[in-house]
């Protein structure tokens, strides 16, 4: 009878010994996959590690992108929001596609750096014009505020790069005839966790 007593008694024993070696084991794993993610989420190459001067620098280096843009505009009667798809892709090739408002949508204007195309998708129809300069001027258009920043940033003039409410803001103060637009600026949220 005391040895089947003693074999239980060690069966609880090994059961109590293995349990906290495994409690152990998973505190181990865990706090090992912890450290992991939290380093990855601080040293990762995103903008809340970067300086405003490495995302200046980043932005300033795009050679092609993808964004969603919103476009609100506002006339003296009513205001029109847009939603609009935009690439762009070096040296030249700039294509946007609306997306709002429905009556337009699928409405694509494509510059190849020459040639302007506007094309309507949902009536198969297009529009090109040929020799038209004038869309790398468009205030619409990322690598346009880019173009704009670097002449001013070598110029050392009318550019500004500080940050306000977490958001890193690049301006460009524009020495033009136009009275309805005196300045551009490009807002980056720094708490993104977005890649640069």
């Amino acid at each position: 009878m005391q040895k089947i007593e003693r074999k239980n008694l060690f069966t609880k024993k090994s059961f109590i010994i293995l349990f906290i070696v495994s409690i152990a084991v998973l505190c181990t794993i865990f706090y090992f996959f912890y450290q992991n993610v939290n380093k990855n989420l601080k040293m990762g190459n995103n903008l809340s590690n970067k300086t405003n001067q490495e995302i200046e620098e980043y932005i300033l280096n795009i050679s092609s992108y993808e964004a969603q843009i919103q476009v609100s505009v506002e006339s003296n009667k009513n205001r029109t929001e847009y939603k609009i798809k935009q690439s762009y892709s070096s040296p030249n090739i700039e294509k946007q596609t609306v997306e709002e408002p429905s009556n337009i949508k699928g409405l694509q204007t494509i510059y190849d750096g020459n040639k302007l195309t506007i094309y309507n998708t949902k009536l198969n129809l297009s529009k090109v014009y040929e020799n038209y300069p004038y869309v790398t001027n468009h205030y619409l258009w990322l690598n346009s505020f880019i173009e704009d920043y670097k002449n001013a940033k070598s110029n050392n003039k009318n550019y500004k790069l500080y940050e306000e409410n977490n958001q890193i803001i690049m301006e460009v103060i524009l020495e033009n005839s136009n009275p309805y637009a005196s300045s551009k600026k490009l807002f980056i949220d720094k708490t993104s966790r977005h890649n640069c």
